[in-house]
């Protein structure tokens, strides 16, 4: 039925001070003490052009060469004094680099930039309210947002209303795409999303603060209802003029912005509305007409584009196109053209990440899942293909910063018995240094067992990865109620070899507290292949709930696992998932706990759904059998539903439908409200909302 394919004892690391009683968890450690977290060096970063790297010890910047000379630093102290009659920081700033000893952050409104040790000099005033900022240093040209208007060198390029919106992220920051301005290699264009939401319905978010509440207004275009439209325009400094591509008035998405490295052109990744055909398009940039379509994707559920092109610094008609095009996201080698060169990766594994290539670009550094979706290593292989070489070493979940030169790597990772290290590599994976091992910030207190492996998924084929967190003093004669935790939706992995094997502190403080707590990752979750995550299509909660239920069928043969004490609980996706197996499996579970949770597509949001579910004019059936709205008589057991009244991401509005359900059923559910909270609870609040959590588990179960 199952086989563990790795077993981690998560003991106290402690032992040697046995005179110390160890600490349990607290709700409040659990919620707000961020000191429990292992983490990176501050600032980490290479400097520009350099094989010098920086970051925050001891409370200050620190510059180093890779054979550990320390070059210069820079405290608090130091930068106050440069700042001269300017007011004083009163904490060290996020700073940026620009090259060996240039550096910029900004302050009170400004950017400061700092050269050499001299004066820092204010290059740029900002408006109080400003977003969105990005300059250069070296031609001092920049553009930031105030409200829904772009701005650029301080003069206001676009005017905002409230149904235009210019220089921000589009599309409810789907594709992709996590900003609304991109500027030209040389800064000397300006590229920008003008997003017209007029035809999008306006949307009410209660605020309750004022004694007569309000409505604040977002455009949120649901499922199957009026989509935005936008358009890209570019604008050149030196001309001071303003051309729109013609990218035509279609229901469409322009996902991935690209700059011929040239500034010549701008490359685009246009989606139809249905998700299922791409076309990569090239424009003049001076003049906004489309040049030609350089290749095109179709597939029968969706094609999702993540990434824009990645020039090949070195060659400046060649890029790396980022597809999942053969049912697993690889890389393949293109020339301006159109012309595909050659694939550079293969395999039946996850490229995640692309680091960036080495000096003579003959080389690109990426992450991938080839080793095991549970991890991620470092890899180097030539753009024209071939084997490639692993640059990491240790089992875990690796990150890189790649040196300009392309000859060092800054590998940062975790384990399942690593809180966090970071080490500094050559580019053939020799250690050269470790630079950060982050102490245990558990230690001291009372720790888990924790186990993963795999079972098969309910067809009977699929591997599927589990986690079992047990409580420290597990003792196999007897029986423990369990906590199933499920997220289950896409773009999102829940069991990894990362430090606590990806489990929040929450989780451990339910174990801690006498709970079994059980995650699996079913099919339609993250980085297992196109096959892996498409078979949910138009049919969003059935498979995973199938998935889920073999899960719950292995708990149940599980000698130490209660049976007739097993709940359920997720947030988001979760909350749906939990919804969902609380209603339409009902009797499976004695209770549930779930937040923010989906109700009934049509509900959510149209960039996401639409993906998954086609539009509900499309699969009516699809959306009717997802829905939960006409399940509320069928649940069996204790459900709580938590939700934030302010939720720009899942509406308020999905948990009040499903409250209004089982009202008209005669069905008792448990209900809380966050005021003023959105997706998420946060501050000093999320306290509340574990304490609340922990004792509704506690009392159910």
């Amino acid at each position: 039925m199952h086989k563990i394919i790795l077993i981690g004892l998560w003991l106290c690391v402690g032992y040697a001070a046995l005179s110390q009683p160890l600490k349990r968890l607290s709700i409040e450690d659990v919620s707000t003490n961020y000191a429990l977290y292992a983490r990176e060096l501050p600032q980490m970063a290479w400097i520009p052009n350099t094989d010098l790297y920086s970051y925050v010890n001891n409370g200050r910047f620190e510059v180093y060469d890779v054979d550990g000379k320390l070059w210069t630093a820079i405290g608090l102290e130091d930068i106050n004094k440069l700042l001269g009659d300017a007011e004083q920081l009163s904490r060290l700033p996020y700073i940026t680099w620009h090259s060996q000893g240039v550096f910029s952050f900004t302050h009170l409104d400004k950017v400061f930039l700092v050269d050499e040790g001299k004066q820092a000099q204010a290059i740029i005033q900002l408006p109080s309210g400003y977003a969105n900022l990005e300059y250069d240093q070296a031609t001092r040209n920049y553009s930031f947002t105030v409200g829904n208007s772009l701005y650029v060198n301080g003069v206001l390029l676009a005017e905002g209303t409230n149904n235009m919106v210019y220089g921000q992220s589009v599309h409810r920051n789907e594709f992709g795409i996590g900003k609304g301005t991109f500027w030209s290699n040389d800064y000397g264009k300006l590229a920008f999303y003008a997003n017209d939401q007029s035809a999008v319905s306006d949307y009410p978010i209660i605020d309750i603060q004022s004694p007569v509440a309000q409505a604040n207004k977002i455009k949120y275009p649901m499922a199957g209802q009026a989509n935005e439209v936008v358009r890209l325009g570019v604008y050149s400094v030196a001309g001071n003029k303003t051309v729109y591509l013609e990218t035509g008035d279609a229901d469409q998405y322009l996902t991935n912005v690209s700059w011929d490295p040239n500034g010549k052109y701008v490359y685009v990744g246009v989606l139809n509305r249905g998700q299922d055909y791409l076309s990569w398009q090239q424009y003049d940039a001076a003049t906004g007409k489309r040049v030609k379509t350089l290749m095109e994707e179709r597939d029968a559920e969706y094609v999702e584009p993540l990434e824009p092109f990645i020039f090949n610094p070195e060659n400046a008609s060649e890029f790396i196109y980022v597809s999942m095009r053969d049912g697993y996201t690889h890389l393949y080698r293109y020339n301006t053209q159109g012309m595909l060169l050659n694939r550079i990766t293969e395999g039946g594994y996850e490229v995640t990440d692309v680091l960036g290539f080495d000096a003579d670009g003959k080389n690109v550094y990426y992450v991938s899942t080839q080793e095991s979706p549970l991890e991620r290593h470092i890899y180097r292989v030539s753009v024209k293909g071939g084997k490639p070489l692993r640059v990491s070493s240790e089992k875990g979940y690796h990150y890189g910063r790649v040196s300009a030169t392309g000859k060092y790597v800054i590998d940062s990772y975790s384990s399942r018995t690593e809180p966090r290290k970071m080490e500094l590599l050559t580019a053939t994976g020799k250690l050269v240094r470790v630079l950060h091992q982050a102490p245990n910030p558990l230690e001291g207190y009372v720790m888990n067992e924790m186990e993963i492996g795999t079972i098969k998924a309910a067809d009977h084929a699929t591997d599927l990865y589990y986690r079992i967190i047990k409580p420290a003093d597990f003792d196999p004669a007897k029986r423990y109620p369990v906590v199933q935790y499920v997220y289950g939706g896409p773009h999102a992995q829940m069991v990894s070899e990362t430090w606590m094997g990806g489990a929040s502190l929450f989780l451990h403080y339910l174990a801690q507290e006498g709970f079994v707590v059980f995650t699996l990752d079913n099919r339609g979750s993250d980085n297992r292949g196109a096959d892996f995550e498409q078979v949910t299509h138009r049919r969003l909660g059935e498979v995973e709930m199938e998935d889920q239920l073999v899960g719950l069928e292995f708990l149940r043969s599980l000698p130490y696992v209660d049976d007739d004490r097993i709940g359920v609980h997720g947030w988001s996706y979760g909350g749906f998932m939990t919804t969902s197996l609380m209603l339409k499996k009902a009797g499976n579970y004695k209770m549930g706990v779930c937040g923010g949770p989906v109700i009934d597509w049509k509900f959510y949001e149209i960039m996401y759904t639409e993906r998954y579910m086609d539009s509900p004019q499309e699969n009516a059936d699809g959306y009717a059998k997802a829905s939960l709205l006409g399940y509320a008589d069928k649940l069996a057991g204790k459900l709580l539903i938590v939700h934030g009244t302010a939720d720009d991401v899942v509406v308020w509005q999905h948990s009040l439908a499903l409250i209004d359900a089982c009202m008209h059923q005669g069905v008792l559910l448990d209900y809380m409200p966050y005021p003023g909270h959105g997706h998420h609870v946060g501050g000093s609040d999320r306290i509340h909302l574990h304490r609340y959590m922990a004792a509704y588990i506690k009392d159910n179960l």
